[in-house]
């Protein structure tokens, strides 16, 4: 059972399942769904730069979009309604996964 602290007594109800209390990262984003199909992600979405390398910031910016092309397309490839992240999200992944 799990109390959450908002609403009257009367708006309670039971939920058979998993309920997750999350908000959404963008608003066009859907916040509801029945029977949803959901991907589990540990770890991050984001580009992991190599420190001690030096390069210029156009080919870093180029490698990172592509990389997160090809992350949020196999992700994608699943056609998830829900993508529960263990850590961070990059930006530029979260527009990506807007317009699927």
């Amino acid at each position: 059972v799990k109390r959450v602290g908002e609403g009257a007594a009367g708006d309670s109800q039971v939920v058979r399942g998993v309920v997750c209390r999350k908000n959404v990262v963008h608003r066009r984003m859907a916040s509801r769904h029945e029977n949803p199909r959901v991907v589990l992600l540990l770890g991050a979405l984001e580009y992991q730069r190599v420190s001690n390398r030096l390069s210029s910031l156009d080919t870093l910016l180029d490698q990172e979009r592509e990389y997160l092309r090809v992350e949020v397309a196999r992700i994608t490839a699943h056609n998830p309604h829900v993508l529960l992240v263990e850590k961070t999200v990059a930006r530029y992944a979260q527009e990506l996964l807007l317009w699927h």
